[in-house]
């Protein structure tokens, strides 16, 4: 799993739909070989809510708003 393109601490949100602006929390290898990432949210309406992100789906996020 050194290929990882985030890494715990990283501020990011999904790319399409809505934003689910959160921070990595944890990565792991499915069975498949692929890799998933663990976002924690940190906007107000949904602080703390997890949720588990391909790579694909997901892209850093530059600014601090949530």
């Amino acid at each position: 799993m050194s290929d990882l393109e985030f890494k715990i601490g990283d501020k990011v949100q999904k790319r399409k739909g809505y934003r689910f602006p959160g921070v990595i929390i944890g990565h792991f290898q499915k069975l498949d070989g692929s890799i998933r990432y663990a976002v924690e949210c940190v906007a107000h309406e949904a602080e703390g809510i997890i949720h588990i992100y391909s790579t694909k789906d997901l892209e850093e996020r530059t600014n601090d708003q949530p």
